[in-house]
């Protein structure tokens, strides 16, 4: 998993790239801690990372989602806006929703 951390209320969300968590700072924010759950799993391979479509603009909160294909399992969810304007994100079976 990856996360975004700010006692200030500074994150804009955060993503994996590669084998690192990148965390974003919102603009003006006082920083932010990217948090990675690693361990190690024998034979892991085919590692995808999927981003759901955008959500739909507006002063109401408006959920969008992106579910793991078939025979493969949701093991990270979490949301990403560069409008500093997520709720947070929440695992469902094997998709994630994000507000």
């Amino acid at each position: 998993g990856c996360s975004c951390y700010s006692p200030w209320h500074s994150c804009e969300g955060a993503k994996p790239s590669g084998n690192a968590c990148l965390a974003f700072n919102a603009h003006g924010g006082d920083g932010v801690f990217a948090q990675a759950v690693c361990g190690f799993l024998p034979d892991a391979s085919g590692w995808t990372t999927l981003q759901s479509r955008l959500s739909q603009p507006g002063p109401w909160r408006s959920a969008t989602e992106v579910s793991c294909p078939a025979g493969s399992t949701l093991t990270g969810c979490s949301c990403s806006s560069s409008w500093a304007a997520c709720a947070g994100a929440k695992a469902v079976g094997n998709t994630c929703r994000a507000v």
